[in-house]
């Protein structure tokens, strides 16, 4: 069950990152945070947030590929 779901019909807190394809046909990370709000035991709205992340995910993905990187030649280098 997706977490958005699990809010709906669960009453659980959810804060997700996920990419999404944009009007445009562009790729996106964004990041959802949410909270179902209650009356007589039913979902009757979400309150929450929806974030641009997309500059913060690529440059964390270009850092983890640098670190993979460097532990390559680091590793190599080892073996001399």
């Amino acid at each position: 069950m997706g977490q958005i779901t699990l809010a709906i019909k669960q009453g659980h807190f959810f804060d997700i990152e996920l990419r999404i394809l944009t009007a445009n046909q562009n790729l996106k990370w964004v990041r959802v945070i949410g909270e179902p709000e209650f009356e007589n035991g039913k979902c009757v709205r979400i309150s929450g947030s929806f974030q641009d992340i997309d500059v913060r995910k690529i440059a964390e993905f270009a850092a983890i590929e640098g670190l993979a990187e460097k532990n390559i030649i680091v590793g190599s280098i080892g073996s001399l």
